[in-house]
């Protein structure tokens, strides 16, 4: 894996998330169909969860109150099915919800959405936007409710 650049974005004053880490060339592979050695499968889930523990170091004080709404995007040339790209950000999830103090990912006080942007180069991101509340912006507008959402960039 490629060193990963790190973009905060603070909040939109009405439609923002709470919290937006973008993570430069950082590549999600799916795991569902990887058929590698447990040793091996353990070690790309402990790096995938290093790196996001290395984005959200920091910004404790911008932790948002629970509960919440976590979105994880997939920036990459192609798509993942749903079942895949579910597999791919498990490593990610767990690690977001053991930063919001969670005790696993079940908890009821985080919602987790997934959404994909396929881009024509080949460049990987992962976008990780946590809005406050369950079911609504800061502003009252309801989030997107499904598995995948677009984002609009």
């Amino acid at each position: 894996m490629s060193e990963a650049q790190l973009t905060v974005t603070s909040a939109h004053p009405l439609h923002g998330p709470t919290l937006e880490v973008q993570m430069d060339g950082f590549k999600l592979e799916s795991r569902a169909n990887s058929r590698l050695h447990f040793a091996v499968a353990a070690k790309r889930t402990r790096a995938v969860r290093e790196r996001v523990e290395l984005a959200l170091r920091g910004l404790e004080h911008r932790r948002p109150s629970l509960p919440c709404t976590v979105v994880i995007y997939r920036v990459a040339p192609s798509r993942l099915d749903g079942d895949n790209m579910v597999s791919a950000a498990k490593p990610v999830v767990d690690q977001i919800a053991s930063w919001l103090g969670l005790p696993n990912d079940r908890d009821p006080r985080a919602r987790w959405l997934f959404g994909q942007h396929k881009i024509a180069s080949k460049t990987y991101a992962v976008r990780i936007a946590i809005y406050a509340g369950q079911e609504r912006c800061r502003c009252g507008a309801p989030l997107a409710g499904g598995v995948f959402v677009d984002p609009a960039r």
